[in-house]
């Protein structure tokens, strides 16, 4: 960019609305459905100058994960690197309608020797990403930052099951959260197994915000199978709370290689 201002202005909005991840923290977009947001629709994000990648860029997420076609990963057989720990945080509900819970960054995720740090969590409702064209009720981002700034997120979709524990001390406190109170402290917030499934298997690819302003070189993992659930109650507490959905829809693959590491868990028939 030769305009120094210019530069500036993108630079501040891409902060602003990355939040270190998938969801955005700005003002000034919406997504379908809700006639009471101002902003463009996920169709007309790309129109803004500074949105230009939302339209022409050539990795953008979220994606159509096809099990059929994905590359094996034979070396990969033992699930995601992670580490996590019990963490204080804060929930919220950031200003583009999405559920967020920040964190310290003490949890870590390691991808071919590069740690990211886990910066927070949020929800898209219906999924954003989808398995073999099905699209599930919730999808939850983990998403991560390299010391140098590169951006890893992982996506764990909610197939319709059991009453999720964990959600629950989230969903819970939704009432709480009001224009005197945007925000609630949180102990203890642990992301580990058995709270949140990241086995047996994902998917990964190189994609991009799924929000403005879609910067690209984001390393996506998804998870697969169905280990997750959320119950039909929680998910009418969400809409109860946020009525429109805040899902961009799927993105061209292009060119891009889609890998799964070699061990795929039990999949029951999706639930939509």
């Amino acid at each position: 960019m030769s305009n120094p201002l210019e530069f500036i202005l993108a630079t501040l909005c891409l902060l602003a609305s990355t939040g270190f991840g998938s969801g955005a923290d700005s003002a000034g977009f919406s997504y379908y459905g809700n006639p009471a947001t101002m902003g463009p629709t996920p169709d007309k994000w790309g129109d803004n100058p500074l949105w230009r990648t939302c339209a022409v860029g050539r990795e953008q997420s979220p994606i159509d994960v096809d099990t059929k076609t994905v590359t094996l990963v034979i070396n990969d057989i033992f699930g995601l690197d992670t580490s996590y720990f019990p963490e204080n945080g804060s929930f919220f509900i950031n200003s583009a309608n999405i559920i967020q819970v920040k964190l310290n960054g003490e949890g870590r995720l390691k991808i071919q020797e590069k740690t990211y740090f886990l910066q927070q969590f949020h929800f898209h409702a219906p999924s954003e990403h989808t398995i073999d064209g099905v699209r599930f009720p919730l999808e939850m981002h983990l998403v991560h930052k390299s010391e140098t700034g590169e951006l890893a997120v992982i996506g764990i979709p909610f197939a319709y099951g059991e009453k999720n524990e964990f959600l629950a001390t989230f969903w819970d406190k939704l009432p709480l959260l009001t224009d005197s109170n945007p925000s609630i402290n949180l102990t203890y917030v642990d992301v580990r197994e058995p709270n949140v499934h990241l086995r047996p298997a994902y998917a990964r690819y190189n994609g991009s915000l799924t929000t403005p302003p879609c910067t690209e070189g984001v390393t996506w993992s998804v998870i697969l199978g169905e280990a997750n659930t959320v119950s039909k109650k929680q998910v009418e507490t969400y809409n109860k709370r946020l009525p429109y959905p805040n899902a961009r829809p799927s993105q061209p693959l292009n060119d891009r290689e889609v890998k799964r590491n070699v061990f795929h868990g039990p999949r029951r028939k999706p639930h939509v």
